[in-house]
C-alpha cells in the first residue's frame, strides 16, 4: 500500500465517471469522451451559478443518462428503471472529484478504528497529491470555482432533533391508519417504533442539556 502511494498510483479500484482504464495498462486512466462531455457540462452549469439540485433538473429534462444507466449501457448490463432521473448527490460527487484536473489524491479519507466502517474526511495536509497522472478533463481554475460555488449552494442538513420529530409524526400517522384498517399487528409494530423514537429523542436531549449525566440510568420511553 505504501509503495503504491509513494509511486502515485490510484488506490481506488474503479476510475471516476469520465475516465476508463487504459486497455494497455489498467493502472492508467484515459478519458471517456461521452462521459467527460457530461462532466464538463456539469461544471459549466455550476460556474454559471446553478447548484447541484438545479443541475440535476437540467440533465433530467434533457434526458441525459445517469451514471448508473450509462455504466449499464456501456457494459451491456440490464438497464435501471430510471434512466434520466439525476440526483443532486451524484452532481455533488462529480463536483468534488479533484481527479478531473489530472491529479491523483490518495488518503482522502481515514478510519479511526479498523473495525469502524465509516470513513472520515482527512485533513488536506495529510493527503498525498500527485500532479499530471492522467489526462485533464477540467481545468484547475474551473474546478476551484465549481467546488466553491457548490459548497455555498449545498442545502444545509437538518439537525437530529428535526429528523426525530419528523419520524415520530410519520409513525403517529401510520398508527392512525392502522386503527382505521383494523390491523392490530401493524398497530403494534408502529407503536413499538414510536417508543423507540421517543427513547432516542429523550437520550439525545439528555446529552445536549446534561452531558455529564450517566446515560445508563435513563428511563425507557415507556416510563416517560
Amino acid at each position: 500500500m505504501r509503495a503504491k502511494v509513494n509511486a502515485g498510483e490510484h488506490l481506488c479500484t474503479n476510475p471516476p465517471y469520465g475516465y476508463i482504464e487504459s486497455p494497455d495498462n489498467k493502472k492508467e486512466w484515459i478519458v471517456d469522451e461521452e462521459a467527460a462531455a457530461v462532466v464538463k457540462r456539469v461544471f459549466d452549469l455550476c460556474v454559471a451559478g446553478k447548484g447541484p439540485m438545479q443541475i440535476a433538473k437540467v440533465l433530467t429534462a434533457n434526458k441525459v443518462l445517469t451514471v448508473k444507466a450509462y455504466y449499464a449501457k456501456r457494459d451491456g448490463k440490464a438497464m435501471p428503471d430510471t434512466l434520466y432521473r439525476w440526483d443532486y448527490k451524484s452532481i455533488a460527487g462529480i463536483l468534488e472529484h479533484p481527479e478531473y484536473t489530472g491529479c491523483t489524491v490518495n488518503f482522502k479519507t481515514y478510519s479511526k478504528y479498523h473495525k469502524l466502517k465509516k470513513r472520515l474526511q482527512n485533513a488536506p495536509e495529510n493527503q498525498r497529491i500527485f500532479l499530471n497522472t492522467q489526462p485533464t478533463i477540467i481545468e484547475e481554475q474551473v474546478f476551484e470555482r465549481g467546488a466553491g460555488i457548490k459548497s455555498k449552494q449545498t442545502p444545509p442538513r437538518k439537525d437530529r432533533t428535526t429528523r426525530l420529530i419528523f419520524r415520530l409524526a410519520l409513525l403517529h400517522r401510520l398508527r392512525r391508519k392502522a386503527v382505521l384498517l383494523h390491523d392490530k399487528q401493524f398497530y403494534a409494530q408502529t407503536r413499538a417504533l414510536c417508543l423507540l423514537q421517543l427513547q432516542e429523542q429523550y437520550r439525545y436531549l439528555l446529552r445536549a442539556f446534561y452531558p455529564r449525566r450517566n446515560l445508563k440510568a435513563v428511563r425507557s420511553a415507556k416510563d416517560i
